[in-house]
């Protein structure tokens, strides 16, 4: 009986993600959140050790993460790093690297992706975990793009587009 039920499922939310022009495989909303939380650490740490940063310079790391990529904060946070060595930096800048790929928030801004706040993270919670995390549920990954595709449509209240 499952099968019969998943088969329409992932049919539907095909046909909405074509008319809608919405695709799950990659996350909606970017967490720079984050990548600020861990950059903003390495400059404490940075700080603790006697370094020398200006007051204005996490504000400047952030806008060109933001609006040019990885690339330079990371080299300049490793130059940071190579002149301050500090084990809680070091791990915190590990975390970034791994991190590099999610990171391309200009080309997110560029495709109108949304870049996400704490308010995104809340509402992700509430419009894609809470359904998926109920007691007793069980997804293959062949179907929770597709759930998350009609659920996100419907928390849209653009049901009547597709």
């Amino acid at each position: 009986m499952r099968l019969s039920t998943e088969v329409p499922f992932a049919r539907a939310a095909r046909h909405m993600q074509a008319i809608l022009g919405i695709t799950l495989s990659r996350s909606t909303a970017r967490r720079q959140t984050l990548a600020a939380g861990y950059v903003s650490a390495i400059g404490e740490a940075m700080r603790a050790c006697g370094g020398q940063v200006p007051a204005g310079w996490l504000a400047g790391v952030l806008h060109r993460l933001k609006h040019e990529g990885p690339e330079r904060v990371l080299r300049h946070l490793h130059q940071l790093l190579a002149r301050f060595p500090q084990a809680q930096a070091h791990e915190q800048m590990q975390y970034l690297e791994k991190r590099r790929g999610q990171m391309q928030y200009h080309c997110y801004r560029q495709d109108g992706w949304p870049i996400g706040s704490g308010c995104v993270e809340s509402e992700h919670k509430l419009v894609m975990q809470a359904p998926m995390k109920r007691a007793g549920m069980h997804w293959k990954r062949s179907t929770v793009n597709p759930l998350l595709t009609l659920r996100t449509t419907l928390c849209n209240d653009r049901w009547e587009e597709g």
